[in-house]
């Protein structure tokens, strides 16, 4: 995967407040509008991720971007979904996404780093899953299942969102959400776990042989880590600003809190991971 280095940005907790605030008022004004026309836009981005792993500073990657109704068919971001069911308020569909989450070695600033030795690329997975949604007076209250079938982390994440979209008649949209998202023991394993097979590649290319004397060296470096599952906090903000009828520049910005499994691992050096996107994108 190309990637381009960039300084770590600092950690934007004026985000935070930002949409809380922003969800906050706008909770009080009229119910929002769901109401959603057939149509096609598809967009490039340039991502921007801040890095949570050791030794890796932001990177910036190219990705693709849809944002689609035809029907009951749909497609957001990286995620295609068919309704099975829509009511007056409440909606479940059968979802395939890609996951956002990886590990590229050639990100990693020393490539020679010895706490990467043994250790491969963690791959973004394929996952299938549903949406449920229900739309509130007050704001979309959405819950998403993924299970990866893609024998990547062969594990589940979930997604619990509050959205509010803030009207502007044709103007820039802003669409700020409160999220938690959960990752299953399995998910935690393969982005941020170490195994002892992946210790004895390690410590074989460091010393050459593989005996306790090795191991307890190697081992001041990085220890075998299993982590279990996590629930972690965050907050995002889609932005779209139409140039013309067919033309507009969209962005995203977001701020996710990392505890528990993924925190503790030798692997990861960050407790605020975040995402910046901008990109163009056309409507047919």
């Amino acid at each position: 995967m190309p990637v381009a280095r960039l300084r770590r940005l600092p950690a934007i907790n004026l985000l935070r407040s930002l949409c809380l605030l922003l969800l906050s008022f706008n909770a009080l004004s009229a119910e929002p509008d769901y109401t959603e026309e057939d149509h096609i836009l598809l967009g490039i981005d340039a991502v921007y991720d801040s890095g949570l792993y050791q030794a890796q500073d932001g990177f910036v990657y190219p990705d693709i971007n849809f944002d689609i109704r035809l029907g009951k068919i749909f497609a957001k971001g990286s995620t295609f979904g068919y309704d099975l069911f829509e009511g007056s308020r409440a909606s479940f569909s059968l979802a395939v996404t890609r996951g956002w989450h990886f590990l590229d070695l050639d990100t990693i600033n020393d490539p020679n780093n010895p706490l990467y030795y043994g250790l491969e690329d963690r791959e973004r997975a394929i996952e299938a899953g549903f949406i449920y949604k229900y739309r509130s007076r007050v704001g979309l209250v959405s819950f998403e299942y993924y299970k990866d079938y893609s024998d990547a982390h062969d594990g589940l994440r979930t997604v619990f969102r509050i959205t509010r979209p803030i009207p502007n008649n044709g103007g820039l949209v802003v669409v700020p959400s409160l999220f938690v998202n959960y990752y299953s023991r399995e998910f935690n394993r393969y982005y941020y776990g170490v195994t002892a097979e992946e210790n004895n590649r390690a410590i074989q290319k460091a010393y050459g042989i593989v005996n306790d004397t090795t191991r307890d060296r190697y081992e001041k470096t990085r220890t075998e880590y299993k982590p279990n599952n996590s629930a972690q906090l965050g907050v995002d903000v889609n932005l779209r600003m139409p140039l013309s009828d067919e033309l507009s520049v969209t962005g995203y910005l977001s701020y996710e809190d990392v505890v528990g499994g993924a925190f503790r691992s030798p692997l990861v050096e960050d407790r605020k991971y975040y995402q910046a996107k901008v990109g163009l994108a056309y409507t047919f």
